[in-house]
């Protein structure tokens, strides 16, 4: 059975809000739901927020905590246990909701916590709320969906103090469904697919923290790109859900979820908060063959590149940032057949990078974007399988839609995998984010890491300049030399006051060097200092 895991991001209290992270369950069709599943945390409590896609909305005109489940209702599982077993313990816990339940509402709620094997109802802190999206819940008319939102204190799971990074629990979802008065059987969706209520052990892994990666231990001695068309490879890709077009021309409950687009040149990654909106949602498959890198070598990074040219907006200002997170498929698909129903879940969530509208004209091939899909390619390439990847997106906001080229466009613009080969003790380099946007003025900061392996003994010295090279003023804090194991810095990049052209802005590549006697290493960061965006219209359908 697949382990599906979920890294869920730390939001400190007092800081900028950052992207959720998300997994998904289900499909759509006029009998199925899907659900949309987003988690965040901070100092004191989870937060988790469960969209779901579901044609009639039905709950419990007299609720009975007896039959809870019977209408439109989640159960959400948690166990925060060491070693989670067979059966619930006291460190397991099943927050059931229905359809329609407000936060001071107790009788379409219920909470159990595990005790010696069974379920105890037992009353907790725990803040729940339902919303809707329709023509109204309770009739046969069709309606578009609904929400549940949670906030969960840790203290009120036995807890002093909120999970320590890394720390891992176990998740479930169970997304129950009504479509009539009478209440016709209908099958619950389930994350993990193979999940029972009762047994604490089938359930996926939660863990608090950014995705993790195993820092490399070899010297990148060789660097191969594999893309569509060269060298002989054949790169599929795909993108399911609604194109560019909302699923414009198809019903959205019968042809929607099964809507094919092969052969696309253009693909879109979308999300929304407005659960409405969903016939506009749309995620993106790609799977690259590893059999050509040669044997028995060590995989030091691997990153995704895809080509921008276009987003969702019909006005300048309409379309936001959009949080795009890159994921890891085990499950194999076909790109002539797959759709949003039948596409496979992610095993976990890998990296997020911020994906920005475009202002100016995209020139081709279009502005490049990076995930660091490393360890899934570690994990493909000793099992000899292909990496096989999805990305989708956590942005709430509409016109939220990103286009980008798939392999199935001209050679420049088609997704590309960089990989680096090595064989012995090495040292790598990274920043975090990767772009950023500021004002004429002001200040950004950039996160570098240097991991250093124990075969490395001089240290590692970290340089930094920008093109063009005049405009910014470059700062490292300290330190900007490292030992192994290496360790993290923060560049700080300030506007000097240059006079920058308002409407299409000022675009700085920032080079930062890691170096030794033996050699160096660079990546880069890309900075837009500009105090006005435009923005592309729709992409029309192919």
């Amino acid at each position: 059975m697949t382990q599906r895991r979920v890294f869920v991001p730390y939001w400190p209290s007092d800081g900028p809000y950052p992207s959720y992270s998300i997994f998904w369950l289900g499909k759509v069709s006029p009998t199925n739901n899907y659900a949309d599943v987003r988690l965040i945390y901070n100092e004191t409590s989870l937060k988790i927020t469960i969209h779901i896609i579901d044609r009639r909305l039905w709950y419990d005109e007299t609720p009975s905590v007896s039959d809870i489940k019977t209408w439109d209702a989640i159960s959400l599982f948690l166990d925060h246990g060491a070693s989670p077993g067979d059966a619930p313990g006291s460190t397991s816990y099943q927050i059931v909701g229905q359809l329609w339940v407000a936060r001071d509402d107790q009788s379409r709620r219920v909470i159990y916590q595990g005790n010696n094997g069974s379920w105890t109802p037992t009353a907790l802190p725990v803040e729940m709320w339902s919303t809707w999206r329709g023509n109204g819940p309770n009739d046969q008319s069709d309606d578009k969906g609904w929400q549940m939102d949670y906030v969960i204190p840790f203290s009120a799971l036995g807890l002093s103090e909120q999970p320590d990074q890394g720390a891992t629990w176990r998740l479930a979802v169970a997304v129950h469904d009504r479509d009539d008065r009478m209440g016709a059987l209908i099958p619950d969706a389930l994350w993990p697919e193979a999940m029972s209520d009762n047994e604490p052990a089938s359930w996926g892994l939660m863990t608090f923290g950014p995705p993790q990666q195993e820092p490399p231990v070899g010297q990148p001695t060789e660097k191969i790109t594999i893309r569509e068309g060269v060298d002989g490879v054949h790169v599929y890709d795909a993108h399911v859900g609604g194109h560019t077009t909302c699923g414009e021309g198809i019903d959205h409950w019968s042809e929607w979820g099964e809507a094919n687009y092969a052969g696309y040149s253009q693909i879109n990654i979308q999300n929304q908060w407005d659960i409405s909106d969903y016939p506009c949602f749309s995620k993106y498959y790609i799977t690259f063959p590893l059999e050509h890198l040669p044997r028995n070598r060590e995989i030091i990074s691997a990153t995704l590149t895809m080509n921008l040219f276009g987003n969702a907006g019909y006005e300048a200002g309409q379309a936001p940032p959009s949080s795009v997170h890159a994921f890891a498929i085990e499950d194999d698909w076909d790109e002539a057949t797959i759709n949003w129903n039948n596409a496979p879940l992610p095993t976990r969530n890998l990296s997020m990078a911020w994906v920005y509208p475009v202002d100016f004209y995209a020139e081709w091939p279009g502005i490049p974007y990076t995930w660091d899909v490393s360890s899934a390619a570690v994990e493909a390439y000793n099992a000899g399988k292909p990496l096989r990847l999805a990305l989708y997106s956590t942005e709430g906001e509409m016109h939220s839609g990103k286009y980008f080229w798939s392999s199935n466009a001209d050679e420049a613009g088609r997704p590309k995998l960089e990989v680096y080969l090595g064989d012995s003790a090495t040292y790598t380099l990274s920043v975090e984010p990767q772009i950023q946007v500021i004002g004429p003025g002001a200040t950004a900061r950039f996160s570098i890491t240097v991991n250093i392996g124990a075969g490395i003994t001089e240290s590692v010295q970290l340089m930094a300049n920008s093109d063009p090279p005049s405009g910014l003023s470059l700062q490292f804090e300290e330190p900007a030399q490292f030992q192994s194991p290496g360790g993290q810095t923060t560049l700080v990049v300030t506007d000097t006051g240059q006079e920058h052209t308002r409407r299409s802005g000022q675009w700085y590549t920032i080079s930062i060097t890691a170096a030794t006697t033996t050699g160096e290493q660079a990546v880069q960061a890309r900075l837009l200092i500009a105090s006005e965006h435009l923005f592309l219209p729709l992409v029309g359908a192919e």
